[in-house]
């Protein structure tokens, strides 16, 4: 039963992922050009700008494709926090440090 129990379970599991992710992305570019990155989000999926600079975005495509398609759409001085939502993953653009290794140490910090 266990077995059957943890089968059912990767089975969902991959089924999810072979789904759209829901990605958050905050901008930060002093020199943006709103209509390359809204061109870049559409056809990303579908996507909104809750506040300036935030994104909301659903899509099909893997972490390291909406950052490649966004970095190649914003200008070179742009900087960029991109979260896929489903497995708490993390990219940026033009950080100077690797944001998952900078984030790791608060998001796995204890609170006490």
């Amino acid at each position: 039963r266990l077995s059957e129990a943890l089968a059912h379970a990767f089975a969902e599991r991959a089924r999810r992922r072979a789904e759209a992710c829901n990605y958050l992305i905050t901008i930060h570019a002093p020199a943006r050009d709103g209509a390359a990155t809204g061109q870049a989000l559409a056809a990303l999926g579908k996507w909104l700008q809750p506040l300036p600079g935030t994104f909301l975005l659903r899509s099909g495509k893997s972490l390291a494709e909406v950052r490649a398609a966004l970095a190649s759409a914003l200008p070179a001085d742009a900087q960029a926090f991109v979260l896929q939502a489903r497995d708490a993953q993390l990219a940026g653009i033009g950080l100077a440090q690797d944001l998952a290794e900078t984030a790791r140490p608060v998001w796995n910090a204890p609170l006490s």
